[in-house]
């Protein structure tokens, strides 16, 4: 929305959960907002849950992102801590002016942005592949496997007509089978059908 500078907008829109005080206080905001979602996100990955949701999104919810502070337990990272409190700043100039040198911050010593700009970096760690239980011996599955092709049929190849190019599979056309017409139901049968249907409602009052 080219929201940059000084420049502000007023549209309401928004995962409620990930939203900056000063929208639900309907005051312009900027790109600020974005890095309050962050620290939300951060809080989420580093804690186990959201800062201020408890469960039930109501009005006591909107007041606590607008006025309460999160709750940090006394074992995380200080840096870590430092970092979230400042993505969740109420103050969008407070939050603006943290986030201009967000990349100088201790917690990110060790990362290299170069690497990340052009995508050289690598994850610290990767999740080993999960045992599968099972009771019976599993065969190995192919790396490829040839789809199956079925012949299309002659009514259907000529939607076909005047394309440049044709699969060496159609070339071999086979007409479909022509569908059994059901046999047609005769007087008898529809009287036997009736009698069957009025004996077991008799047998089922009995």
């Amino acid at each position: 929305m080219n929201i940059f500078g000084d420049t502000k907008t007023s549209d309401c829109v928004g995962t409620y959960i990930y939203m900056a005080p000063e929208i639900f206080l309907q005051k312009p905001y900027n790109t600020a907002v974005d890095w309050f979602s962050a620290g939300v996100m951060i809080y989420e990955m580093a804690i186990g849950g959201h800062p201020f949701y408890k469960g039930k999104f109501d009005r006591t919810t909107i007041m606590a992102i607008v006025k309460d502070e999160p709750f940090f337990p006394k074992k995380l990272d200080p840096q870590l801590k430092a970092i979230i409190k400042g993505l969740l700043d109420k103050s969008p100039e407070n939050r603006q002016k943290f986030v201009d040198n967000i990349r100088d911050h201790p917690f990110f010593t060790e990362i290299n942005w170069t690497d990340i700009e052009e995508a050289r970096a690598c994850p610290p760690f990767q999740l080993p592949p999960q045992e599968v239980m099972t009771l019976c011996k599993m065969n190995p599955v192919p790396s490829f496997i040839k789809p199956i092709r079925l012949p299309i049929a002659e009514e259907d190849q000529q939607l076909f007509c005047g394309f440049t190019f044709a699969s060496d599979g159609w070339k071999v056309i086979k007409p479909m089978p022509k569908p059994v017409k059901p046999h047609r139901r005769t007087f008898a049968n529809i009287v036997r059908d009736a009698f069957h249907r009025i004996w077991r409602r008799v047998k089922r009052w009995k």
